[in-house]
């Protein structure tokens, strides 16, 4: 049998070679193709929807990128038919696609993208239909193609907070079309399809073999990484204002700051209690950018939780060097050039620049939810008494935390640990820097042991007294330094509560699934998404040096920030008004002071 399944999968393969491939070289191509060959992609035929929906649009990122909301069902409003639609749900009109391959775990036996297709050059639709790229073989659920509305909603929420929390972003997704039909989903009958628009990503997996491809010995995925892999310097990231000199160092330069990018984003997440659980080369950008949110989760600390059985727990470095930097290394040690491959970082040095980085971000980190200024907070770092005091609050964040938690399983992660770093934090924040010693009797019941407390206390106080005498060279008086640090060790130790994976957060989702099936308005779905992102939100960095956003609220066309800033010593409202000038992808920001 399993013979059999081989040959057919071969005769398969070559069907599309030849028909997809040579469609793929003649017909436009996504941006992308730039940095992969015409070999990376298969093309496939979209029919437009007789019954398109728009639930959800970011009207702001696609004005700036040249697209009206009045456009987007006539650009997006296309896909391939997936089993249980009629055909009364398309019309004749159709619209090529691009299928991506790629490899790397993760990827159900497929060949690349199973349910993606790029389209309009710059964005790619999830849950497109299956694709050519998809594994005959694969199970039902694996290669139905479809996404669904609740997964929609998901997607839009974790990719719209993260391109403005994580310090490298995410892949937007900039709208959600209803297909106007039903699929079958995770054993759910009836479930809206939908179509999730997004930034069309460019992943490392793209460079590595596909291990499905390999054990076949299919001559079209040796074809595509060969294409790739003559790209790849060209598509590493830079260091900003790096200029290596010769494609060696380039090389060696843009696999470094690769890794770094990875580590920040991975030790900021965990520093926020925030947890990517499908860690894999196609799950993240080459710039660093995370998409595809799936597994992804907020927590209320900082525990050692995996959210599927195939990967690793938050916060052990040895997932991300395994399932991410191995997986791609190993990948190019087989396809790089030989003069690049002798300039090819060791295993090694991938595993120590990750780790580097990684515990330097969480650390830093640990320093901002203290109530550091985020223009310090390098310095600070720098210095002995920011990196002890980060490395001490680093253990009150992991003590009690030792216990594997499986949440496949159904085990909970909340309510963990020995201590609540918000509150002792808080705590720390209100007291008198100059008479710290004394006044330190509200930590008692936040940190029962003595020597602890006092060990706290002591590195606390060095810290922050050093933050103060560095910001009063830019004019910032101790009562506003105290004031800041107040405000900022509440705000940025605020958990995401409304996204926490429980009861009362996914019946609030599967209301407004049920309410849209049911016939109710479709308004609900983009009101939803924009406020739990907005009351989400903590970091913000598109503000003044030495301020900090108090609060946001959309007012009309408008955001309404108020904010502390630390330089004046005062809470001032900025006003910032979205404008495009009447001509698209022209989008101005305005700040105004009130």
């Amino acid at each position: 049998m399993k013979a059999i399944k081989k040959i057919i999968l071969s005769v398969w393969l070559v069907l599309y070679t030849l028909d997809c491939f040579s469609q793929a070289a003649s017909l436009g191509a996504p941006r992308n193709q730039a940095f992969l060959g015409v070999e990376t992609y298969v093309t496939m035929p979209l029919r437009k929807l007789a019954n398109a929906q728009l639930l959800y649009v970011d009207e702001e990122t696609l004005m700036a990128r040249g697209i009206a909301v009045s456009q987007v069902l006539e650009k997006f409003g296309f896909a391939a038919p997936v089993d249980g639609e009629f055909n009364s749900s398309y019309l004749e009109l159709s619209k090529t696609a691009y299928v991506d391959g790629n490899g790397g775990i993760g990827l159900n036996d497929n060949f690349g993208s199973g349910r993606a297709a790029t389209i309009e050059t710059d964005w790619q639709i999830k849950g497109s239909g299956r694709t050519p790229l998809v594994n005959p073989n694969a199970d039902s659920y694996h290669k139905n193609g479809a996404a669904v509305l609740a997964e929609g909603i998901h997607e839009a929420i974790w990719s719209q907070l993260l391109a403005r929390e994580l310090p490298h972003g995410a892949y937007k997704v900039t709208a959600i079309i209803a297909t106007g039909s039903t699929v079958s989903s995770g054993g759910h009958e009836g479930q809206p399809r939908v179509l999730i628009i997004r930034e069309d990503p460019l992943r490392p997996g793209h460079y590595v073999i596909n291990p499905t491809a390999e054990a076949m010995n299919d001559a079209r995925d040796r074809v595509r990484i060969s294409a790739a892999m003559k790209h790849l310097v060209a598509a590493l990231p830079q260091p900003r204002g790096s200029v290596p000199q010769g494609e060696s160092a380039q090389f060696r330069s843009g696999i470094f700051e690769f890794i770094d990018l990875q580590a920040a984003q991975h030790g900021y997440s965990w520093a926020h209690s925030l947890f990517h659980g499908g860690t894999s080369p196609t799950n993240a950008g080459m710039d660093g950018r995370m998409l595809d949110f799936g597994t992804f989760s907020a927590f209320d600390g900082y525990p050692k939780a995996r959210v599927i059985d195939e990967d690793g727990f938050m916060g052990d470095t040895s997932l991300y060097k395994r399932d991410l930097l191995k997986n791609i290394r190993d990948s190019w040690v087989k396809t790089l050039s030989p003069s690049l491959l002798a300039a090819l970082p060791t295993e090694e040095e991938w595993f120590e620049r990750f780790e580097q980085t990684f515990q330097k971000t969480r650390q830093k980190e640990m320093l901002r939810l203290a109530g550091a200024f985020s223009e310090l907070t390098e310095q600070l770092w720098k210095r002995e008494e920011g990196r002890e005091l980060a490395i001490l609050i680093l253990q009150l964040a992991e003590a009690g935390n030792d216990k594997e938690i499986e949440i496949w399983r159904g085990e909970s992660p909340f309510g963990g640990g020995t201590y609540n770093l918000k509150r002792i934090l808080s705590a720390a924040a209100s007291m008198d820097l100059r008479n710290l010693n004394s006044d330190n009797s509200h930590l008692k019941s936040l940190i029962a042991d003595e020597s602890t407390r006092k060990n706290f206390v002591k590195k606390y106080s060095a810290l922050f007294n050093l933050q103060k005498t560095l910001a009063s060279g830019f004019g910032i008086r101790s009562s506003a330094e105290a004031e800041y640090r107040r405000l900022a060790s509440r705000i940025r130790n605020t958990k995401m509560s409304s996204l926490f994976h429980i009861e009362r957060n996914e019946k609030q989702i599967w209301k407004i699934v049920n309410d849209f099936k049911a016939g109710r308005s479709a308004s609900t779905i983009q009101g939803y998404i924009d406020q739990v992102v907005n009351e989400n939100r903590r970091d913000f960095r598109d503000t003044p040096p030495f301020t900090i956003v108090i609060k946001q609220n959309k007012v009309g066309q408008n955001m309404i920030r108020e904010i502390f800033d630390a330089r004046t010593n005062q809470k001032v409202e900025l006003s910032i008004p979205s404008k495009f000038n009447g001509k698209q992808g022209q989008f101005r920001c305005e700040q105004i002071f009130l």
